[in-house]
Order: C-alpha cells, then structure tokens, then sequence
C-alpha cells in the first residue's frame, strides 16, 4: 500500500517540532532515506554480531550534521535539535518501516523513497514586465503550456514544462532563451538570453539544461570531440535504445551556448539582434559580424581592477626618481625624457608609487589565410587554408606564381613535375603518418637494402645510397594525387613556395599590469617586429596623460631604437621609460650604451 498523507502528519506531529523550518525537515527527511542501505547493513551485521558496532553513532552523526548545519530558511528561534537527531537515529529502522516497502526477495531491503523526488521542469522566461516599454507593462501568457523533452544535468531525459509570454504592446514574445520581436523595417528578429539555464535544439521539443552545453565544451576544447563523439556520448549516457540526439542537435547546442559566451566575454551581448530560426553556420556569422575585427583588444575595467595593485617604486634620498636621460652614440641624438610622474602619497604615506605595465609575447597562435600578407580568417578551420576573399584560388595550383588549375578536383597542384614534386615534399613532411608506417620508415632509415651494384667511385659509397629520413618516412605514402614520392627524383633540389597549407600569426602580444591585471592582447605576423609591437601600445594608451611610467618588455631597447629613429619626438619617449626585465637584460651586449643607460632593469 503506498504512503498517504495521513501517515505523512503522522510521523511529522510525532518527530518533527512545530518550530523547525520547513527547509530544514526537507533536508533531514531526504538524509534520512539516504541512509537506508547503511541502516541495512547494521541490521545484518547486528543479526551475526550481537556485540554493538560503530555504525549506529556514525549514522547519528550524519543526522546530527543534516540537522546543525546552516540554511537559508532557518527562523531565529530552533527548538534543541541534539535531542531530536539522537531519536531520529534511534527509531531509523521504524521510520523506514513505516513509510518504505520492504523490496521482494532474500535481502528485504527498503526500497527508495517516493518521499524525495525531483519535481518536473519548467522552462519560462525570467521577465514579468516588458523590458521595451515605457512604462513598463506586465507580460501575459501566449500559447498553453506545452509538454516538451529536456535532458536534464545528470543526463536523464524528463518531461518539462514550456511556458510562453507576451506583451500586448509591442507584441514580443518572451522564450526561456531568446527574446522575438517584430520590426517593420527588417520583419522578426530576436535577442539571445545569454544568462538562460536551457537551450532549445530543435524544432520538436527537444531542450537541454546549460550544464550539458558547458561539459560539451570542455570535451572539445580538451579531447577535441566531434559532434558526432559527442551525440554517441549522450545518446549511450542516457541510455534508451533509439536515438534522441542528433549531430545537428549536438552542433546547434554548442553554437547557441558558445555564441553567448562570445557576446559576455566581449560584453556586447546587449546589442545583439539576429533573425529568428537561423541555422548554426548561419549564427555563427552573425555573431562574427557583430564582433567585428578583435585581432587586438582591451579590458574596460583595467584601471579599476589595477587601482588596488599599483607597483611601488623606492624614492631616492631627494624624495624622486632621478631624471631619465641618455646619450646613445650609435643613434647620434639624445634621449632627453622628462622627470617621470610620481603619484602623490596618499594620508599616512611615506612615499608615491608609479604604474607600470609589462608587455611580453605569448606562442598563442591560430591560423591566418594562406596567400602571404593576407590576415584573413579561414573559411573552413578543420582543413582549408584561404580566407573569403581568397577563396576562388582552392582550385588554382597551391605553388606561388602558378595560375594553372588543378589537375582535378582533389589536387593541390597543375600537371606540371616540378610542382607535384613540392607537393610531395610537402606531404612527405606535414601529413600525418600512423605508427606502423613511422615504424617503416625508421626501419628502412636504419636498415637500407643493399645497392645495386658494388660500392665504388663509380656507383657512390655506401652513405649516399641510405635514404634520407625525410625520404623514408614518405616512402611508399599514398597521396591524394595518386602518385609516390621515389627517391632520386631530377627535381628534388627545387625550392619553391606553396600555399599547400593556412599560415599562422607569429605570436600573441599581451600587456598587464605589474599586479597581474589585464590591460590588452593583441597579435603580430610574421615576427614580433617594432613596428607592430609600436602600433600596439599606441592603440592600447592613446591618450599619452594615461599611459604607465614604466613599461617592462625583453627586447625593450630594440623597441626605444625604433621610437628614436621615426620620430625624436614620439610622445612615448617622455612619457614613460622602457626597461628590460633582469631575466633578459643579461642576455644583451653590456657595450650597447642604449641598454646600459635607458633600458637597464635597476
């Protein structure tokens, strides 16, 4: 007979005191039932042990523990609890006698309790009043509630609840994760709710808690996952024999989950509008397109952040930092810079203190457009190599100055030898080759077979007939255009550029400062080079009146050179000394004077 209400109050009035919180009962109630297999377990040892055992005083530990600790719905007056955990755990057996099943067989457990369970979903939106009217009007209830599917965080698919809303102004609709509205210049279009707890991914009713969004992300930042792995995952961890994923579904979660983070991260999530049912390729331009170009970018609240870990700077015994001056013979001018700012000391301060930023290059590289010069975003990431604007050359044979077209569709080359032969070298190098074919070409590298003829002037010595490595490894190797790299080749000694593969930026420029806070990043191509690394800061401070005292970089003197000879009079030059950091400042030449009095460390 299943539990009824009656012995619900029942078993409350005779345990529960009237003062104790509701929150807190739910709580004992549910560490209770969580407790049955460890009460199980102390019957039968009790039944072949009649001595006592430790158990019964760790599970009134437990209980004791549900019960002290700190809820939010706590009242300001609690009844003793000490007393009432020792008689909860004295009288467990009898609880679960009364109010679980014993389960069918030999062991006679109790079953788990339909006492404590997980009441169903609802998905409705975080509004009660029109953010878009002025003044603000209530929203009202749009079409009925409707029964939809949603896999919850612990990978379990259960029935949820949708509920719609409307404003009967201006006719926006109001979802769980977007926002419609209706313009009559551009039709409907919608605003993402970036701070939603769950994500529609198909049209059928099919809807996912944000927690699986964020552990798909990690699988495919960490494991590099496909969404194909990653449907296979889901589908198995539920556990139901057809399929409730699809690799479409598994693309479009990550695209709507990623695709917030993006607008947060960036913090221009406020101002996003697309249209409506876009399918995920087609977001992800929208979203590209609203970002606009970031190849360098600064945090809007660095000076906050930065005013409560500014670097302190000794004085010296005049009380301020001795002039910046220096004569650089190899320049033939002089670096005359002004005294530096020095913030005042603040009440009960002995001494000022400057700002100082560090600048340093980071190996965080992605891949650029393949066509020299160009910093286009590619196409396709996974295996193209050219940007949109560059797209049209995938059909062109990949060696620099070669117009032809491609012998056919899956060649990277024209018919011409010399230009298949790059192609092979380049394969022979880059392409990805498995274990046993490395072990092949390790072996052949190690072992050569004998030459053909006996080793003499004539025919070379034995060590110009071993293959060279390179050689071995792409012996053999099949590739997409059907022909094998063979030792020997008449034009094997041509060096000839290609755009067989994308290109990456050289490095990623950051700027911080000397508290850790974040100011900025930004990238260089094809070297870390003065120009770019000039054009950085000046972008990052291009108010001179804000720019640090100090600024700490590893190829600092190379950087002022550079300031020196465009321009003596570059603002950066009086506004702020660049220095070298101790751990680089000893590998540069002691008779660089530009080192020794400008950008020395001490």
């Amino acid at each position: 007979m299943p539990v009824c209400v009656r012995d619900v109050l029942l078993m409350l009035n005779n345990y529960m005191p009237g003062a104790l919180s509701l929150e807190r009962v739910a709580v004992t109630l549910g560490t209770m039932v969580a407790m049955r297999l460890v009460v199980a377990l102390a019957a039968n040892q009790h039944r072949y042990r009649m001595r006592e055992s430790a158990l019964p005083s760790e599970i009134r530990e437990v209980i004791q523990a549900s019960l002290s600790q700190e809820l939010d719905g706590d009242s300001e007056v609690e009844p003793p609890l000490e007393a009432l955990g020792n008689r909860l755990a004295q009288d467990l057996p009898n609880f679960f006698n009364f109010l679980l099943p014993r389960e069918p067989g030999p062991q006679g457990d109790w079953a788990p309790s339909s006492l404590i369970w997980e009441p169903p979903a609802t998905l409705c939106t975080q509004y009660r009043d029109c953010p878009f009217c002025l003044p603000r009007r209530p929203l009202f209830k749009l079409d009925p509630i409707v029964k939809v599917n949603l896999i919850t965080r612990r990978f379990e698919l259960k029935l949820a609840f949708l509920v719609t809303a409307q404003c009967t102004l201006c006719a926006a609709h109001f979802f769980p994760n977007r926002v419609t509205r209706c313009n009559e210049a551009h039709g409907w279009f919608q605003v993402l709710e970036c701070e939603t707890e769950y994500l529609r991914v198909s049209r059928k009713g099919v809807w996912v808690h944000r927690t699986l969004a964020h552990l798909q992300e990690m699988a495919v930042m960490q494991f590099h996952m496909s969404w194909l792995g990653f449907c296979g995952f889901v589908n198995d961890g539920i556990g139901r024999s057809e399929e409730l994923l699809t690799v479409w579904q598994v693309q479009k979660m990550y695209v709507e989950h990623f695709a917030r983070q993006l607008l947060v991260a960036h913090g221009m999530w406020a101002t996003f509008q697309c249209e409506v049912e876009l399918r995920p390729e087609e977001l992800i331009v929208h979203i590209l397109e609203h970002l606009g170009s970031r190849n360098q970018g600064d945090f809007e609240d660095q000076d906050a952040l930065a005013a409560a870990g500014v670097a302190s700077m000794a004085e010296d015994r005049d009380g301020a930092l001795p002039a910046n001056a220096g004569v650089s013979p190899d320049e033939g001018v002089r670096l005359s810079q002004t005294r530096l700012p020095v913030q005042d000391p603040g009440p009960g301060a002995t001494r000022g203190w400057m700002r100082m930023a560090v600048m340093d290059g980071k190996t965080m590289v992605h891949r650029i457009c393949a066509v020299k010069d160009c910093r286009g975003a590619l196409m396709n990431y996974r295996h193209g190599q050219f940007c949109e604007a560059h797209i049209s050359l995938a059909r062109i044979c990949g060696v620099d100055g070669c117009e032809v077209a491609c012998m056919h569709e899956e060649a990277m080359t024209c018919g011409n030898a010399a230009h298949i032969h790059v192609y092979h070298q380049w394969w022979g190098r880059f392409s990805w080759e498995s274990f046993l074919g490395v072990r092949r070409g390790l072996c052949t590298h190690q072992f050569p077979p004998p030459g053909p003829g006996p080793v003499g002037p004539q025919s070379g010595t034995q060590a110009d007939q071993v293959p060279r490595l390179e050689s071995a490894l792409a012996l053999g190797q099949a590739h997409p255009q059907g022909v094998e790299v063979l030792p020997g080749d008449p034009v094997a000694n041509l060096d000839l550029g290609h755009k067989f593969q994308a290109r990456h930026i050289y490095c990623l420029q950051t700027l911080q400062w000397a508290c850790g806070v974040p100011i900025g990043f930004g990238k260089c191509y094809g070297s870390e080079s003065t120009p770019q690394v000039h054009s950085f800061i000046s972008a990052m401070f291009p108010i001179p009146s804000s720019r640090p005292a100090f600024m700490c970089y590893d190829n600092a003197c190379s950087l002022l050179r550079h300031m020196a000879r465009q321009n003596i009079d570059d603002p950066w030059l009086d506004s702020t000394r660049f220095i070298v950091d101790a751990w680089h400042y000893i590998n540069h030449q002691p008779a660089d004077l530009l080192d020794t009095l400008q950008s020395q460390p001490t």
